[in-house]
């Protein structure tokens, strides 16, 4: 094995050393507080809203959750707040939800977390809203739209925790977190866009249809940055790179994070000329631009026609061939 992957299944640091001697990175706040119920009332980590049926909701919620506060600690910002979005010429709305806002900062933060085998899904649904967020008029300034990325150290969860409580699994992912990529949503648009050897498509029946940044090529981007944006196909010149660690001493319920590798990659070109490239590659590529047309005609229809919204069940956050 490459000594940068011991991480894997190392330590956070292991085959790092460069991430471990790096400067930690400042936070907003060091003490994070997780809501958890009465013991008596938290067992059931499955229980969510009536009309959601498929049981691992709930754990990815309260996870995701998990991360959203922790990105909040150290950034900064609130957590879940709802914007309405004009999609076209004639007024039509659609509802975003970015993770993390700060709005004195014209800055949007979406937060996505997997585990130790897991991938990161691009929803084409959620890619086109954040595409009109960032190429849209709805802020006085263009907003800078980041993904933060996180990966916790153990798989199975449903299994490890249908029996346990939410303090339970709030722990174990403080005392777990393997390392965060914070990414802007420049370059997530090149992953999703980019067909390449890291990446996989998905247009099948159990699921929206999305694009994969697959297991290995998030653990690539991490130990060796540089020549994983040269695979994904993206100019170097237009990113600057940064190797971090979290910060020091930050709890969460009383319970210590212990530091973990950061990479941190940013847009070097303005948000204004960000914009503008957005908007050109989509005109210039027929079948995206097709893409994003029936997204927006679905999107309108389906809120023509019905009142309630209507859970589909994940599947597997895993590098399956399709």
């Amino acid at each position: 094995m490459d000594p940068r992957f011991k991480f894997i299944r190392g330590g956070s640091f292991q085959g790092l050393s460069d991430y471990l001697e790096a400067r930690p990175i400042r936070s907003k706040k060091r003490k994070i507080l997780y809501p958890i119920k009465q013991p008596s009332e938290q067992i059931d980590l499955f229980n969510g809203p009536p009309k959601i049926q498929h049981p691992e909701y709930g754990l990815r919620v309260r996870s995701g959750h998990f991360y959203e506060l922790l990105s909040q600690a150290i950034w900064g910002g609130k957590v879940k707040s709802l914007y309405q979005i004009e999609s076209n010429s004639n007024g039509d709305l659609i509802g975003t939800e970015p993770d993390v806002s700060d709005l004195k900062k014209y800055l949007l933060r979406e937060v996505k977390s997997m585990d130790s085998k897991g991938i990161l899904k691009l929803n084409d649904d959620q890619i086109f809203k954040y595409f009109l967020m960032q190429t849209k008029d709805f802020f006085k300034n263009s907003p800078t739209i980041l993904f933060d990325v996180y990966r916790y150290g153990f798989s199975g969860i449903q299994s490890k925790y249908n029996l346990k409580k939410l303090d339970d699994l709030v722990r174990d992912l403080a005392k777990n977190t393997k390392f965060m990529v914070s990414m802007p949503f420049s370059l997530i648009f090149q992953i999703y866009k980019n067909e390449n050897t890291l990446t996989s498509r998905y247009e099948g029946p159990a699921a929206a249809p999305h694009t994969r940044f697959l297991s290995r090529g998030i653990n690539e981007l991490l130990a060796y940055p540089e020549q994983t944006l040269g695979k994904i196909g993206v100019y170097l010149e237009d990113y600057l790179i940064e190797k971090r660690k979290s910060p020091k001493r930050i709890y969460i319920n009383r319970t210590c994070i212990p530091q973990f590798p950061v990479l941190l990659i940013k847009d070097v070109l303005p948000q204004e000329q960000i914009k503008l490239k957005l908007e050109n590659e989509i005109k210039s590529d027929k079948m995206f631009s097709e893409r994003f047309k029936i997204l927006e005609e679905e999107y309108h229809s389906e809120q023509n026609e019905s009142t309630c919204d209507i859970f589909e069940p994940p599947i597997p956050d895993k590098d399956i061939p399709f």
